[in-house]
């Protein structure tokens, strides 16, 4: 798993890779339900965040957040199953961000995509 995107999200760029290396990729959408959790400072400005584990059959959870400025929630962590607690310490960017968690369920996996690098 490289990486968790938006919904909004068309195009993801995959950095400093081995030049003339082959890989191989493939999507796989995510669904569920989203709740706010209960903050709570913590020591050294991290965020303790607290929600009630409502979903069944959960393969996980997502912490999303939105810049105080931003438009969008974007994933910065993955949790796992059963899960009803987390801290987070913000980025110097983050601070006074709004947080939200996400129950997420895969969906099927898209065909595989071959890309060597340096073509």
């Amino acid at each position: 798993m490289l990486q968790y995107l938006a919904p909004q999200v068309t195009t993801y760029r995959h950095p400093d890779l081995m030049p003339h290396t082959t890989f191989h990729y493939r999507l796989r959408p995510y669904t569920g339900p989203t709740t706010r959790p209960r903050r709570t400072p913590g020591p050294d400005g991290a965020q303790h965040l607290t929600w009630t584990d409502r979903a069944r059959g959960e393969d996980g959870y997502l912490l999303e957040l939105r810049p105080r400025d931003g438009d969008r929630y974007d994933p910065v962590a993955v949790l796992a199953p059963d899960t009803e607690a987390t801290d987070f310490l913000p980025l110097p960017g983050e601070r006074g961000a709004a947080y939200r968690v996400r129950a997420f369920v895969l969906g099927e996996r898209s065909g595989v995509v071959r890309l060597t690098t340096g073509e």
